[in-house]
């Protein structure tokens, strides 16, 4: 009788750790310009289009964005996000929602100020569920930026197992090397890209963001 060994996982098999790319900011804008946008992608590799379809990656791989475009896919990492928005673009790219950019590219990156959910099969046409996202939007852009929330170095997993609730996003801290601001309390920023606030519907969403 053979004997398998079920310790020995192929490497294109084994679980990666997620990578995040991005840093967050804190804004209390009540909407969104080319000058202060959601988001910024990467356009280092290519300048993106003004109005772009496609899809956010799921964050428990990668945090980028997969452009679409005459049958052809092209992905750029996402670099900063407002972290008002962090859990509504996590849940974008966990559900794999169609949605059109309007973005501008500037020499920091591609700057989206403008999201819409587009219908199923890809395309331009905005789905009938645009409204709701669009409501939800709405109410973010009302909300205050998340407070600064201080840590100590000795918290250690307690603070990378904390999680948020009713709409409380990861707040923003200390500056590290070479980058942007990152949440406190977050290794490298993995914990918000990988642990879901959202689990959405119409009837439950607002109470979980708000």
């Amino acid at each position: 009788m053979p004997v398998f060994d079920f310790s020995s996982t192929p490497e294109n098999e084994k679980k990666q750790d997620p990578i995040c790319t991005y840093t967050t900011f804190r804004s209390n804008e009540g909407s969104a310009s080319a000058e202060k946008p959601i988001l910024i992608l990467d356009n280092s590799s290519e300048k993106w289009n003004h109005h772009a379809v496609g899809v956010f990656g799921n964050q428990s791989k990668r945090t980028n964005f997969e452009f679409k475009e005459e049958g052809s896919s092209a992905y750029a990492d996402i670099l900063q996000i407002d972290a008002r928005f962090v859990s509504l673009i996590r849940w974008l790219g966990e559900n794999h929602i169609n949605v059109r950019l309007s973005g501008e590219n500037r020499n920091d990156g591609y700057a989206v100020y403008k999201i819409r959910e587009t219908a199923f099969g890809g395309g331009t046409k905005l789905s009938a569920e645009d409204g709701f996202l669009q409501f939800m939007m709405e109410r973010l852009f009302l909300s205050s930026a998340p407070a600064e929330e201080e840590q100590g170095e000795d918290e250690g997993e307690d603070g990378d197992d904390r999680k948020d609730h009713a709409g409380k996003y990861p707040p923003v801290g200390e500056k590290k090397p070479g980058s942007g601001k990152i949440p406190r309390g977050i290794s490298r920023g993995e914990k918000a890209c990988t642990e879901s606030l959202v689990h959405y519907d119409e009837h439950s969403v607002e109470g979980q963001l708000f």
